[in-house]
Parts: C-alpha cells; sequence; structure tokens
C-alpha cells in the first residue's frame, strides 16, 4: 500500500469516474464535492448514483454538500447525480459558490480524510489523497466557498 502522505495519480475520464463511485460508495457520513459544471461523464454515471444511493441509504445521517459553480451548464443535458439530490433533499444541498469565487479544479472530499482533486477544471489528471491533513486543507476551502455562497437557485428551481 502507498505511504499516507503520497499521492496516487488518477489519468483519464473513466479512471477519474470509477475513483469517484468507489470513494462514494467507502464514505461513512459526509462527501463534500465542488465542481465548475458537475460534468456528467465524471460524477453522474451508473456506477457513481448506484454507489451514492446505496450509501445514503446505509447512513441515515449522512450528509453530502455539492458546490457547482456553473449550474446552468450542469443542467443542459440532464444530470442523475441532481436528479438523485433533489429527491434526497435531506441528505444532499447544492450551493453556488459567491460570485467573486474564482474557479478551482474539481475536488471530492471523504469525511474530512480522502481528498480527490483535480489541479484545474479542465485538467485530465486528479491527485487522490489518502492523507487527512491534505483533506483538511481543502476541506477549509471548500468551507470558505460554500458559507460564501448561496442555495442554487438554477438547481432548485429545476422541475423533474
Amino acid at each position: 500500500m502507498a505511504d499516507e502522505k503520497s499521492a496516487e495519480i488518477i489519468t483519464g475520464r473513466a479512471v477519474y469516474a470509477d475513483t469517484v463511485a468507489r470513494l462514494f460508495g467507502q464514505a461513512v457520513s459526509r462527501l463534500d464535492l465542488y465542481s465548475v459544471d458537475l460534468n456528467r461523464d465524471l460524477y453522474a454515471t451508473p456506477e457513481c448514483i448506484t454507489a451514492l444511493r446505496e450509501w445514503l441509504t446505509r447512513q441515515p445521517r449522512a450528509q453530502v454538500r455539492i458546490l457547482v459553480h456553473r449550474g446552468q451548464t450542469a443542467m443542459l443535458r440532464g444530470n442523475a447525480l441532481v436528479e438523485l439530490g433533489l429527491k434526497l433533499t435531506s441528505y444532499v444541498s447544492f450551493r453556488d459558490p459567491a460570485p467573486t469565487q474564482p474557479l478551482m479544479g474539481d475536488m471530492l472530499i471523504i469525511d474530512g480524510r480522502t481528498l480527490l482533486k483535480k489541479p484545474t477544471p479542465d485538467s485530465m489528471q486528479a491527485e487522490l489523497h489518502h492523507d487527512p491533513l491534505a483533506a483538511k486543507l481543502a476541506l477549509k476551502e471548500f468551507d470558505e466557498y460554500w458559507n460564501s455562497g448561496e442555495p442554487s437557485q438554477q438547481i432548485r428551481n429545476l422541475h423533474l
């Protein structure tokens, strides 16, 4: 097994999406996801949605916080992650970052202990850190965006 402090490099969309699905399934109590547009090829694959749905049914106190920088883009062709979140509003919250917040690379934080982070929104590589310190630092940044943002009007107003 790799050193706790080293990062595993994740390359390519399919590997990234598989990693997201695996992490969704491994969560214990909390998922925090920041994405520019919630790319459905990365976050809304059937495997991701199944893993998330199964996790939410196993964890009655689960919490999912999703920050979407471009909610309208996320909804252009439909998004199963958004649809699931709208059906499970007691578990899943969507927010828009404040307009003054700069774009950053997507990040998924699992239970404040594991971090999957893309360096830029368009990057085809990501780093997977099984390092509580790296996850804690990312969570601090996520919380700043979350606390300065507002509930996503674009997603909330979506009618399924």
